[in-house]
């Protein structure tokens, strides 16, 4: 008994010996590093098995876990994720916990317990600590990992593609006028659509900061470029940490205004921030990201990013850039910081005028949720306008059991029905379409007979226009208007790139007579003003 039992001890140390410290794979551009780490994979993996619901499917790296971890789909670690939120915690903050462990397989904290959700206590966390370990142990992770090295690589090639020439560190260095200890970007392919901003402690007072990162993926396994705005990312997710540590030292200035938070409380819990503090970081660190976007990018490209913040029901943006412009003045003259400015910042809150949230736009806004489509039935080409309505929305069906609610009635009876609790999409002139006629006051341009005036007069009978306003019987919502000068126009008239806008005008998808963003106030929307020509 006694041999056995030596030889199960020189064996079980032979294992933990021989044990592969698994390393991230990493780069640089300058002092930014980049990196794709086995901790984060391991807590993704686990996620994945769990169906947590943010995760991209059917592309082919997120195929090739599900082949080799499916066999440890009940392990603990996965059960545990399934219920995580009984333990007040989310992947975000499990995440940026991750970052205090040593390499895997150890995964020995380094660090002390940091900002502990909630009631989420710390032997929750060790527990679930050892959970990972084991699974990682179970399933050989580490083969996992070795054989999928070179798509790391291809990621991190990605990444500093995209980054570019573009001096992140420098440009939030210039731009706080405070610096770091470290930057440090990780590249998360299993996090589906979600990044994080962590923070760890560094030397001197200074903190390693972190910009976990989401990596669009397309079904033929290679990193998507298109429309992936990589450094304003960055410049978000690395600003949570200039940011944040001073919305949580200032936590009395900020509770000041919280009773700003009930108006957009419930624009804002599906987008994860469920408390006030959460709410002013977030309007601060995204105010930051337009005044980067126009050093970057230039006015519009800010603008462009500004409308987006507004439409995610960050009332108080427009002012705190207003602000911010402000600080820049002041610190390009006197040297302040952003941290001693903060507590100046924070004032915006309390003197701007109360947000009351309002459909902000765009098209594609209305075009989700409660949806009713709205046909015409007065005049007589109204017919073929239902019946291509009607084939319009049994396509919009075919999408998925997500759009099945989508319903489809008659103006006549639209307007004797509620319609305060749905988006609105009618089709038809504003002579064919009831509901149309009904709330033609409410709508941002003019019909006449044989005519269209909006951002200016439309006289050839081809014009279309589509537009959105707010729901004239709820403001929170949208409705999109389908409409033309000729009822005959009506059909077809999806068939032109439109939706990320307000509105568009156009005779036919190849030629687009005008496009953009209404100027609002409230419920109150109006065509932009043409700018006078340069002399």
């Amino acid at each position: 008994m006694k041999r056995f039992l030596l030889t199960l001890l020189a064996s079980a140390f032979l294992l933990t010996a021989g044990a592969q410290t698994l390393l991230p794979i990493r780069d640089s551009i300058g002092k930014l590093s980049i990196s794709v780490d086995p901790r984060m994979e391991l807590l993704g993996t686990v996620f994945l098995l769990a169906d947590y619901k943010f995760h991209i499917q059917g592309v082919p790296y997120c195929d090739r876990v599900q082949a080799y971890f499916s066999p440890f789909a009940d392990a603990g670690a996965v059960k545990f994720a399934r219920g995580m939120w009984r333990y007040n915690m989310s992947l975000g903050w499990l995440a940026g916990q991750m970052l205090a462990y040593s390499d895997l397989p150890d995964m020995k904290r380094r660090y002390p317990y940091f900002n502990m959700m909630n009631k989420a206590h710390p032997k929750d966390l060790r527990h679930y600590n050892t959970l990972l370990k084991r699974f990682a142990e179970k399933s050989r992770f580490s083969n996992f990992w070795t054989d999928n090295e070179l798509f790391y690589r291809q990621v991190i090639a990605w990444c500093k593609n995209q980054v570019g020439d573009i001096d992140v560190v420098g440009l939030l260095e210039s731009y706080f006028n405070m610096k770091q200890e470290s930057y440090d970007i990780v590249l998360c392919p299993l996090f589906g659509y979600n990044s994080f901003g962590p923070r760890l402690p560094g030397s001197d007072g200074l903190l390693k900061i972190y910009a976990l990162i989401s990596v669009p993926q397309n079904l033929g396994g290679i990193v998507a470029d298109g429309g992936f705005d990589l450094s304003g990312l960055l410049f978000h997710e690395f600003g949570h940490s200039f940011v944040n540590p001073f919305t949580e030292q200032y936590a009395d200035l900020v509770a000041q205004s919280s009773d700003r938070f009930e108006p957009i409380r419930d624009k804002m819990k599906p987008q994860s921030y469920w408390t006030w503090d959460a709410c002013v970081s977030e309007h601060i660190v995204r105010a930051v990201g337009v005044r980067l976007a126009e050093i970057t990018g230039g006015p519009a490209v800010a603008e462009n990013s500004l409308r987006y913040e507004e439409g995610r029901y960050f009332g108080y943006i427009r002012p705190l850039v207003e602000k911010l412009r402000e600080y820049e003045a002041l610190r390009d003259s006197t040297g302040i910081s952003f941290g001693e400015y903060v507590p100046e910042l924070l004032k915006v809150f309390n003197e701007a005028e109360l947000y009351k949230p309002v459909f902000p736009g765009s098209v594609n806004a209305v075009l989700s949720g409660d949806v009713i489509y709205v046909y015409p039935t007065a005049g007589d080409e109204a017919p073929g306008s239902t019946e291509y309505v009607r084939w319009l929305v049994d396509q919009v069906k075919m999408r998925g059991p997500s759009w099945k609610s989508v319903r489809l009635v008659a103006d006549s009876v639209a307007v004797k029905m509620p319609l305060d609790s749905c988006n609105i999409v009618c089709y038809g002139t504003v002579e064919s379409n009831l509901l149309l006629a009904k709330y033609r006051s409410k709508l941002p341009f003019q019909a006449e007979p044989g005519a269209i005036i909006a951002d200016r007069r439309y006289d050839d009978p081809g014009v279309r226009l589509i537009a959105c306003v707010p729901n004239p019987e709820n403001p929170e919502l949208g409705m999109a208007v389908y409409t033309a000068i000729d009822e005959r126009r009506i059909i077809d008239i999806n068939n032109v790139f439109h939706g990320p806008d307000d509105f568009c005008i156009f005779t036919d998808r190849d030629h687009i007579l005008s496009r953009g963003y209404f100027e609002k106030r409230g419920t109150e929307w109006h065509f932009p003003q043409p700018k006078p020509s340069a002399d």
